[in-house]
């Protein structure tokens, strides 16, 4: 199945093939309205990655240079928001390569420098091992004891 938006470049508009399409916008429109920012559903999402780079290509908006686009704390948002949709992305049986493109998509329409790229390979290694020192704790500590 094709996205069902796509941005024609010869007459600068964006199409809208059904209302799959239409429904994408408005939860697009929605989120960037009443501020959902790095919000998975769009931030994780390749299809609107792509949009967004030809969007951008086409708009007179600035360019931002390679890793300038994102503070350190807008990073460790990207890294929450990819770790938690981590089981549903299938993150952790990516290539290098694949986490890669899955972070360029998140940043989409900007660009990470590769310092950003390993800051946020280390920002979710960190949260999976702090999860499993959640687990061990737990599993220590609610255990209940044995007569």
């Amino acid at each position: 199945m094709s996205f069902p938006i796509s941005y024609d470049a010869d007459r600068n508009l964006i199409v809208l093939d059904g209302a799959g399409g239409a429904s994408i916008m408005v939860a697009v429109l929605l989120k960037a309205k009443f501020g959902e920012a790095y919000d998975s559903e769009t931030l994780l999402h390749s299809d609107l990655a792509d949009l967004a780079r030809q969007l951008w290509a086409a708009s007179d908006l600035p360019r931002t240079a390679r890793g300038e686009a994102f503070t350190n704390a807008q990073l460790w948002l990207i890294a929450d928001r990819v770790y938690a949709d981590s089981p549903m992305s299938g993150w952790w049986s990516m290539s290098e390569m694949e986490r890669r493109k899955y972070l360029e998509d998140a940043a989409a329409p900007h660009l990470l420098s590769e310092e950003q790229i390993e800051f946020l390979f280390e920002a979710i290694d960190s949260k999976l091992f702090r999860s499993r020192e959640i687990v061990e704790a737990a599993e220590q500590s609610g255990r209940p004891e044995q007569d």
